[in-house]
């Protein structure tokens, strides 16, 4: 029987349902506990004193609960990645300072991310493997930077420069100072030697 407590607008709980509850919430504990401790459902029931199909009941509850609350923690850590992707989106986008390259990378791997959280993430190669290389190099930038405004006189002289740099840099290959020596075998090596 449930009473309305006067003017209150609020309903008293009987005290034998409000015991039946906190019974209700210590076995489930001792469930979760028992569960963690891998004791059999129907070991369960026998050390709670209750029916198998309680503690069963009991089990699946608290797994939906849990399942549940770690849905919703997922789907909040979700959302949250989703929205700062989008802002790295704009900021990418918005950056005048990267060059298309550069932006394409970027965007790649944001990209990757982005379907990895909705799981659209087709089980192909990824885009970044497609950009990948010296093109993306930080000098190679720097350098073709330096040289767009040039004529294309210019930019060969520029190209002849650096194929002598580097030629001049390369370290010269050293050869022992010991020249190898054939080395003569022998039908007889390994017999010993009659005096004759």
């Amino acid at each position: 029987m449930v009473a309305e407590v006067a003017g209150s607008g609020m309903t008293r709980i009987p005290k034998q349902r409000v015991k039946q509850q906190l019974q209700a919430e210590t076995r489930r504990k001792e469930v979760i506990r028992m569960t963690a401790a891998n004791v059999p459902l129907t070991e369960q029931a026998k050390i709670l004193g209750v029916s198998y199909i309680t503690v069963r009941r009991d089990r699946k509850m608290l797994m939906e609960e849990t399942r549940n609350e770690t849905l919703t923690e997922m789907q909040v850590y979700r959302e949250d990645q989703l929205g700062r992707i989008a802002d790295k989106w704009d900021e990418i986008e918005n950056d005048q300072s990267m060059t298309g390259a550069e932006k394409h990378l970027a965007w790649s791997r944001w990209m990757k991310l982005e379907m990895d959280l909705r799981g659209t993430a087709a089980p192909t190669k990824s885009i970044v493997g497609h950009v990948n290389g010296p093109q993306l190099d930080a000098l190679y930038l720097e350098i073709r930077q330096e040289l767009l405004d040039l004529d294309s006189d210019a930019k060969q002289e520029a190209l002849i420069l650096m194929r002598e740099f580097a030629e001049s840099r390369k370290k010269p290959v050293v050869v022992d100072a010991m020249p190898l020596q054939p080395v003569e075998r022998r039908l007889t090596d390994g017999i010993p030697r009659t005096s004759d």
